[in-house]
């Protein structure tokens, strides 16, 4: 008898903190992804202030692509040089994305929008094709003195949760909200 209370007990313990486990698992793949983009805006913000010169930040609305490049074109082409002399502008140049079960979404003016790249923008990347065919989210620039535009975007599961992700124009500084639920509609 003495065994059965203390194996109710034991159950009754575990479906209380069963939920609440659940719900942090359930917000570490949606927390992971957003880290992952707030380092690459992070890096970005770098690569400008270090090589004094404007980068620019690009993700594919309602997909889970994102694109780290130099904004102008003579920025390329002087890293296209350096690649005969052996230095490596992959540094330089990201395209990565989040997981399949996630998305961006464009929220502030600055965000809203698309646009596709020319070959002149994507003469860095070695797979072209497949970047050619996205279409990108305007331009979020670092500039060389640390500061950016400003611009707010939303990183969102199949669950509805999401995570806004704020880029402040005077620092560069980026802020990640809590995690939230999409309203329904």
């Amino acid at each position: 008898m003495e065994m059965l209370l203390v194996v109710a007990i034991l159950m009754v313990m575990v479906s209380m903190v069963f939920p609440s486990i659940m719900r942090m698992y359930a917000d570490h793949g949606l927390k992971t992804a957003v880290e992952e983009v707030r380092v690459k805006l992070a890096r970005t913000r770098y690569l400008a202030l270090d090589s004094g010169t404007i980068f620019q930040f690009r993700f594919e609305p309602g997909g889970q692509h994102y694109i780290v490049l130099p904004y102008e074109l003579t920025a390329q082409e002087e890293e296209s040089e350096m690649t005969l002399f052996g230095s490596a502008p992959s540094e330089s140049y990201f395209f990565g994305q989040i997981p399949e079960d996630m998305q961006f979404e464009s929220v502030s003016d600055s965000t809203f929008g698309a646009e596709r790249l020319s070959e002149d923008w994507l003469s860095g990347f070695s797979d072209k094709r497949s970047i050619e065919e996205i279409t990108w989210s305007p331009p979020l620039l670092f500039f060389a003195d640390g500061s950016a535009v400003d611009a707010l975007f939303n990183i969102y599961d199949e669950q509805n949760q999401y995570q806004a992700i704020s880029l402040r124009g005077l620092t560069g500084a980026v802020n990640v909200d809590r995690v939230r639920m999409r309203p329904r509609t």
